[in-house]
């Protein structure tokens, strides 16, 4: 056993592979196992979280939930809180590891979305601030026939940032 925990150790710090070289310690010592029984914890979301981001929903906010969980459990937890619902229309999962590949998913989210409107979404110039001198630009609200909702993983939203840039105020007004 100690010369496994040793070997376990280096697969565990190791810099190249280490998934493959854990898993291959692990094939090695979960042979012969008897399943005794298991076990789940459900960690739920405090009281009243639910009710209170339907309330905010009814009255019209838009809501974004950041969290540092997996995809699954995010969706899950969408689902727990209301946030995402079996009645929508559709639920658009983004989760493409380049700004081309979610440039696409989101071109073809909002063309489901929007399948009147126009190929890019007009962008309206203006100026603000004191004495006019700040340039603005925003995105126009189109018209969204249904109830739609979007899952962003981590990796993908990194790629949104770059790649919609002053477009965000779009996403953030028709999406989840």
């Amino acid at each position: 056993m100690e010369d496994w925990k040793l070997r376990h150790h280096v697969a565990n710090t190791a810099m190249d592979e280490r998934e493959e070289k854990l898993d291959a310690l692990y094939e090695e010592i979960e042979k012969g196992l008897l399943l005794l029984g298991s076990t789940a914890v459900e960690d739920k979301l405090q009281d009243g979280v639910p009710q209170t981001i339907e309330q905010l929903s009814k009255a019209d906010i838009k809501i974004w939930v950041l969290t540092g969980d997996k995809q699954e459990t995010a969706e899950n937890i969408g689902y727990s809180c209301n946030m995402l619902r079996e009645e929508m229309n559709e639920v658009f999962i983004v989760s493409a590891n380049t700004a081309e590949e979610v440039r696409k998913e989101l071109q073809t989210a909002r063309r489901k979305m929007t399948p009147d409107g126009t190929e890019e979404p007009t962008v309206k110039k203006s100026r603000s601030g004191l004495f006019c001198l700040q340039k603005t630009e925003t995105v126009a609200d189109e018209p969204v026939n249904g109830e739609y909702a979007m899952v962003i993983n981590g990796h993908s939203l990194v790629r949104t940032r770059t790649l919609v840039g002053h477009r965000t105020s779009y996403w953030k007004r028709n999406i989840f």
